[in-house]
């Protein structure tokens, strides 16, 4: 068994609810995954045309339902990215309190971030007369969507962070969270400074929070509390207060 030292109440109650934090993160970010593989390449990238304003606005007027589903399904993202930063919240705040809460703002903030990129994508269905200012208000989105994934790559990070020192999280499920982060963080960046990287790392380094949300369904939400010890072998938390903690049975 491995195990983290951390603070707070013990008992079944305090581990029911550990295990509920990680099966509402886990679900979460399989159903956003569903939702994003929907939303961006059955939606966007079947009737947005890079550069051909006039043939976008047409395809998106002849599957006008289509596209307002599709806006409807990024809601549910930005919905989603705020429970599933409450609910790993929840599951690292023993690890440590303060950090554990900085990494859910950075999400939250991405989450606001998101939801007015959506903005800008469904004023797109207003002005479907006029093309070029139609794919102006979508570039607008994924322009501004691009620029917040800072704020997710960040999140990751710290997330990833969380995770080594858990001694509960698998290290090698840390380090793929953790690349994927730095993914994030690097093509975000790339968007910011208008640089044209030949590839997108997050699109293969994304994988991490894929496995991450199998892991917390499956394995995460049998976590138990009891005498815990940092990944470093230490048995005190980092404010060097002997607590209940965590452990898992693997």
């Amino acid at each position: 068994m491995s195990a983290v030292r951390g603070s707070g109440s013990s008992g079944p109650e305090a581990s029911r609810a550990l295990g509920r934090a990680a099966l509402i993160a886990g679900t979460g970010l399989l159903l956003m995954t569903a939702l994003a593989v929907f939303a961006n390449l059955f939606v966007l990238e079947t009737l947005v045309t890079p550069g051909a304003a006039v043939r976008t606005a047409s395809d998106i007027q002849e599957a006008r339902g289509l596209f307002q589903v599709g806006i409807v399904a990024w809601i549910l993202i930005a919905a989603l990215d705020v429970l599933v930063a409450w609910a790993l919240l929840r599951f690292f705040e023993r690890v440590n309190h303060r950090l554990s809460w900085v990494a859910a703002g950075a999400r939250f903030t991405y989450a606001i971030v998101l939801g007015a990129a959506i903005i800008q994508l469904s004023t797109a269905l207003s002005v479907l007369s006029k093309p070029e200012e139609t794919l102006s208000r979508i570039s607008s989105f994924e322009d501004i969507w691009d620029a917040g994934l800072l704020l997710f790559g960040v999140h990751l990070v710290l997330v990833a962070y969380l995770a080594h020192r858990s001694g509960y999280v698998p290290k090698w499920l840390a380090a793929l969270i953790g690349i994927a982060g730095v993914s994030y963080v690097f093509d975000s960046s790339a968007v910011v400074l208008s640089l044209d990287p030949p590839f997108k790392a997050a699109a293969v380094a994304g994988l991490g929070e894929f496995v991450l949300a199998f892991w917390l369904v499956s394995r995460g939400r049998l976590i138990t509390l009891d005498d815990m010890t940092l990944s470093d072998g230490s048995t005190r938390t980092e404010n060097h207060q002997v607590d209940p903690g965590l452990v898992v049975q693997v």
